[in-house]
C-alpha cells in the first residue's frame, strides 16, 4: 500500500513537472504569438511572432514576415526563418523547404530542401519536387532534374548521415505507401504510372473474357527489395492487407493474397478484400442469383485462413471491419432494424433499433456514436449519442453532432457551438466555440503541388488519419469569432488579459 501511493506521488510530482516544463503558444493583444509557461500567462521571453504552431518536445514552428523557421524553449534561431514549409519533427530530423524561384522562376511547386536535425544542425541539402516525413529510417523524394526518379534518403547505422539512393522508378503519387517494411526488412512497394489500354471483350452471352496480360501491353507492379531485387511482380498489386500479406491479382478481375515469399494465402476468387483488421477482412465476390439467373456482387468477411466469418448474403448493404470484436452491417430495415453487430464467429449480438442509426465506422475508446429520432414533433431534432462495446447507452443522445471519441475526447455541438467531452460523458471543453480543429498529421494533403507536414483540420475524425488527434500535447487550437488561440485539457485559455 505504501509502495503504491509513493508510486502514485511521484508520478504526479512528475506530471506537473513536465506540465510546468511545457510551453504553449499564447494570443497576445497585439494580435502576436508569444511562448508561455504552462497553464500560465507567463511569457518565457520577450519575442513575438506571426504565429506559432507546435511540432512536439517543446519544438515550435514560428513565423515571421511569411516565412517559417523553428524554436525550441532555450534557442530562438534553431531554425532560420526562411522557409515557406516545415514539415513535422520526423525521427530526428526536421525537413525544411524554400521556392527555388531563381532556377524555377514561374513555378510555385519547386523546393530546395534543408534537412536539420534536433539541434539546428543542416545534415542534408537536395533540390527536391516533393519529400516524406522519415518512416522507419527512410524519407522518399522525387528529384527535379528527372520528377518521374524514385529516390531514398536513408538514415545510415552511423547517425546522423544520411545517404541517397537512386532507384530510378516510375512511380504513382503514393509516397507514403511506398515504404514497406516487413518483419524488419525494407521494401520498396513500386505502384504503375501509368498502364497501356486493354480492350475488353464479352463472349455472345455477354460474360467478361479474362484479357490477355503481358509485358507487352500492361506495366506490372512491383515489390522490391531496397538493394533492387523483385520480390513480387503482377499486372496490380493493390496494397498491404496483412503483416507480410498483399492484395494481388493476375488478370484485373479476380483479386487473391500472397505473403512476401509469393505463397497464395487467399485464392483469386475475389473482387476486392480489404485490409485485415483483428484477422478479418471485408471481402465480395460475384454471387449467382438463382432466381434471376444472373450474378450480383455480394458482401462478406473472410479470415486469415480464407474461411467465411459472415456470409455473402442480399441483406448486406455494407459491412464495417471489427473493432472491439464487433462488426457492424447496415440492413435493409425490412426486418425492423437499421442493422446488426457480429462478433468474430458471425453471430449476431445486438440488432439497433430502427429509430437508430450507427454514425461511426468502429468503436474507440470503446464506444460508438448513433443517431436517434427522439421524436416526432416539428422542433425536436435527431441527436447524438453513444453505444459501449456492451452495447448500453453510455451517453444518452443530447447533441447535434458528435465525433468519434479520440484518445479519450470527441467533439461535440450543440446550436451551432462546439465543446469536447470525454468517455463519461463529462464536458471538458464547454460548448462555446466556433471551431476546434484537430492537429492533423498530413501525410497525403497537398500545398502547390507539396507535402506539408500537417495542418489545423475542422472537419470530422472520420475523414482524418489515425494518428490526427484533437488535444496535442495537452493543448487544442480553437475559434471564437475569427479569434484562434489554444486551450488546455484544464480549460485554461492562451489569451493575453
Amino acid at each position: 500500500m505504501k509502495n503504491s501511493l509513493l508510486l502514485f506521488l511521484t508520478l504526479t510530482i512528475l506530471s506537473k513537472y513536465s506540465f510546468s516544463q511545457q510551453l504553449v503558444p499564447q494570443l497576445n493583444k497585439n494580435g502576436s504569438y508569444s511562448l508561455v509557461k504552462f497553464g500560465t500567462n507567463s511569457k518565457i521571453d520577450e519575442n513575438q511572432y506571426d504565429e506559432i504552431e507546435p511540432l512536439g518536445d517543446n519544438y515550435f514552428k514560428i513565423k515571421l514576415k511569411g516565412l517559417w523557421g523553428v524554436r525550441n524553449q532555450s534557442v530562438t534561431n534553431l531554425i532560420p526563418t526562411d522557409y515557406d514549409v516545415i514539415q513535422k519533427k520526423s525521427e530526428g530530423y526536421i525537413i525544411s523547404k524554400k521556392l527555388n524561384q531563381q532556377e524555377y522562376p514561374k513555378s510555385d511547386e519547386k523546393f530546395i530542401t534543408h534537412i536539420y536535425d534536433t539541434l539546428g544542425n543542416k545534415v542534408y541539402d537536395i533540390k527536391t519536387y516533393n519529400i516524406t516525413d522519415f518512416k522507419n529510417g527512410i524519407s522518399n523524394l522525387i528529384n527535379l532534374d528527372r520528377e518521374v526518379t524514385y529516390s531514398l534518403l536513408s538514415v545510415e547505422n552511423d547517425y546522423p548521415n544520411l545517404k541517397l539512393i537512386d532507384l530510378d522508378y516510375s512511380i504513382t503519387n503514393e509516397f507514403n505507401k511506398s515504404i514497406i517494411s516487413v518483419n524488419s526488412k525494407k521494401y520498396l512497394f513500386k505502384k504503375k504510372k501509368y498502364k497501356n489500354s486493354i480492350v475488353l471483350e464479352y463472349d455472345l452471352e455477354g460474360g467478361l473474357k479474362t484479357p490477355e496480360i503481358s509485358e507487352t501491353n500492361y506495366v506490372f507492379d512491383e515489390v522490391i527489395e531496397i538493394d533492387g531485387d523483385i520480390i513480387l511482380k503482377y499486372p496490380e498489386i493493390d496494397r498491404l492487407v496483412s503483416d507480410d500479406i498483399f492484395n494481388v491479382t493476375k488478370n484485373t478481375t479476380t483479386y487473391g493474397c500472397v505473403n512476401i515469399n509469393n505463397d497464395t494465402i487467399i485464392p483469386f476468387k475475389y473482387n476486392n478484400i480489404s485490409e485485415f483488421k483483428n484477422g478479418m477482412s471485408i471481402v465480395d465476390k460475384d454471387i449467382l442469383d438463382t432466381l434471376k439467373n444472373t450474378y450480383f456482387s455480394k458482401y462478406g468477411i473472410i479470415n486469415l485462413k480464407g474461411d467465411v466469418i459472415i456470409p455473402f448474403t442480399n441483406s448486406i448493404l455494407s459491412l464495417n471491419n471489427f473493432s472491439d470484436g464487433f462488426s457492424y452491417k447496415l440492413s435493409d430495415r425490412r426486418d425492423g432494424f437499421s442493422g446488426s453487430f457480429y462478433n468474430i464467429l458471425g453471430k449476431t449480438v445486438f440488432k439497433v433499433p430502427i429509430n437508430r442509426n450507427i454514425i461511426h465506422k468502429k468503436f474507440e475508446n470503446k464506444l460508438i456514436g448513433f443517431k436517434e429520432d427522439i421524436g416526432t414533433i416539428r422542433d425536436e431534432k435527431i441527436k447524438v449519442g453513444f453505444y459501449d462495446n456492451n452495447f448500453n447507452i453510455k451517453i444518452f443522445p443530447k447533441y447535434d453532432f458528435a465525433d468519434k471519441f479520440n484518445n479519450g475526447f470527441s467533439k461535440v455541438s450543440l446550436n451551432n457551438k462546439y465543446g469536447l467531452i470525454n468517455t463519461s460523458g463529462n464536458l471538458v471543453l464547454q460548448l462555446k466555440y466556433d471551431k476546434i480543429f484537430y492537429h492533423h498529421f498530413n501525410h497525403e494533403d497537398y500545398i502547390n503541388g507539396d507535402y506539408i507536414s500537417y495542418c489545423f483540420n475542422n472537419s470530422t475524425s472520420e475523414d482524418l488519419d489515425y494518428n490526427d488527434s484533437i488535444f496535442h500535447e495537452n493543448i487544442v487550437r480553437v475559434e471564437i469569432d475569427k479569434t484562434i488561440f489554444y486551450v488546455d485539457t484544464n480549460g485554461f485559455e492562451y489569451i493575453e488579459k
